[in-house]
């Protein structure tokens, strides 16, 4: 998902506010999942967005629900891999500081929807690379240190993207997680068929 040139439209927005505003809304949500899921363990977290660049929205897996979807399907290593990273089958989608997510998907609807085709897709690209950016910035300020071993995705719902990009979007934000080859090899297993 590289970043496309800047366009007139890009630089009204302003996308190190929508950064900082992102950054808040995870701490929020963290502390929503800790208030509500006391005695859980947060497993993977992500940041989603779709196809036309209108949401920004969190989701969270819990350890325990993800041993027991785990569990019913171990004979299955697909349904292993479905389960462990795809987002809408995570425990918590779209969970957490609701009203802030709320407010940010209203702010980047409002501004994509002004767009002429040309600037929606240098937008888009701008906002997928900036939830990207503001993963890899959580985990290098330590917000995820409380959580080892943690799976961090960025996803785009109802879209086909190469699996070479996705496999190396899951290194970025993963570093040498065993997550990053067990989902290289996963998309060579769709590759295949």
């Amino acid at each position: 998902m590289a970043t496309a040139n800047k366009t007139k439209s890009d630089a009204a927005f302003d996308f190190t506010t929508l950064e900082a505003t992102i950054i808040r809304a995870c701490h929020a949500a963290f502390d929503d999942v800790a208030r509500t899921h006391p005695n859980e363990t947060v497993c993977a977290f992500a940041l989603y967005s779709d196809e036309d660049a209108m949401t920004v929205c969190p989701s969270f897996d819990l350890a325990s629900r993800r041993d027991a979807r785990l569990a019913k399907k171990a004979e299955n290593v697909d349904d292993v891999d479905c389960y462990t990273f795809e987002t809408a089958e995570w425990a918590l989608e779209a969970f957490g500081a609701r009203e802030a997510f709320r407010d940010i998907c209203t702010t980047v609807r409002t501004h994509v929807m002004q767009l002429d085709d040309a600037d929606a897709a240098s937008f888009k690209a701008q906002l997928f690379e900036t939830c990207i950016r503001t993963l890899e910035r959580l985990r290098a300020e330590g917000a995820f240190d409380a959580y080892p071993g943690l799976l961090l995705r960025f996803t785009v719902s109802d879209t086909d993207v190469e699996a070479e990009d996705e496999v190396a979007l899951m290194e970025r934000l993963n570093g040498a997680s065993p997550y990053v080859e067990q989902y290289r090899r996963w998309m060579e297993r769709w590759a295949d068929d």
